[in-house]
């Protein structure tokens, strides 16, 4: 677990600036759509960032559908304090897929508590809590399949997701679905400088409190700002209204544009890899390669935003 710890202690941080206008394509009706999305989205954030009932909750799973099951869940409260956080012993074997992407093997669950061991102990920690969680539908199915499996009671809570509201926030329209699409925790909270979770469950949870604390900081877009283009890079076009370090000059706006190109570059060729050597561990030590370009990319954002 100390490859986890370490991702812990990293995984607290943040900054944002409206992308170019293009005049020429200007479309003021998309302008107003995402503004008030934002504003939603601001809006939202900044109450959960100020409600001391919420909760961040992850987990990691032996796969999706109705047989997957919960293998770590992590609830971290509001002011950043781990309640709860375990490995769980499924009843099926991990697949070798799977494992490669969270590092979870069928070793390390072997002697995890069962889940109907650690139930009472989640109902204790979410009663009467706002659970909020980066894509809240996968989570809930599998909190909710893993009582089913055992005949227990599901958490008596209100779930709220994370990852729609950054969808409005960061604004990315996606005109099949008429609604704005959804990005992945892990380029979403480099958005604020923070490093990804790594997909182990307590960092991630941390890293979900670390977007909304992001957005809840944030600004309403300047007059006339221009909403992002769908291949915008999270980075790129969150790095002026929150609070922390901000660009003052023209050298270090260019290197914050540098950075931004070369980490998003690094992630289109990350996910142009197959899934499964993407997510190997080995890369550097038990990392993937994609966590190591994500690590690298959040080092050196910190170190740009301390340098600003």
């Amino acid at each position: 677990m100390s490859g986890n710890r370490r991702s812990l202690r990293r995984a607290q941080s943040w900054r944002w600036e409206p992308p170019a206008a293009d005049a020429a394509v200007t479309d003021e009706d998309a302008q107003q759509r995402w503004a008030a999305a934002r504003a939603k989205a601001i809006a939202w954030a900044a109450a959960a960032a100020a409600d001391p009932r919420v909760v961040y909750l992850d987990t990691e799973t032996t796969g999706f559908g109705p047989r997957a099951e919960i293998v770590d869940i992590a609830v971290v409260d509001a002011a950043g304090t781990i309640l709860l956080e375990t490995l769980v012993r499924p009843v099926r074997r991990i697949p070798a897929e799977v494992i490669a992407i969270h590092g979870i093997t069928n070793a390390d669950v072997q002697d995890a508590p069962e889940w109907r061991d650690i139930h009472e102990t989640l109902l204790d920690a979410l009663a009467g809590r706002r659970i909020i969680v980066y894509n809240v539908t996968f989570d809930r199915q599998m909190v909710n399949q893993a009582c089913d499996r055992y005949a227990l009671s599901a958490p008596q809570a209100d779930w709220e997701c994370a990852m729609k509201r950054y969808a409005g926030f960061f604004g990315n329209w996606d005109p099949g679905k008429r609604w704005y699409r959804f990005e992945k925790l892990e380029r979403a909270v480099l958005a604020f400088g923070a490093e990804p979770g790594g997909h182990r469950a307590a960092a991630d949870a941390f890293a979900c409190r670390a977007v909304v604390l992001g957005m809840a900081a944030a600004t309403l877009p300047e007059s006339g700002a221009t909403a992002p283009t769908p291949d915008a890079a999270p980075a790129s076009t969150h790095q002026k209204t929150l609070s922390g370090p901000v660009s003052s000059g023209p050298a270090e706006s260019d290197a914050h544009g540098r950075w931004s190109t070369a980490a998003n570059r690094f992630f289109d060729l990350i996910n142009g890899m197959p899934s499964a050597l993407r997510e190997r561990p080995g890369a550097c030590g038990t990392w993937s390669a994609r966590e190591l370009v994500a690590h690298c990319a959040g080092w050196e954002w910190r170190a740009l935003a301390g340098c600003a």
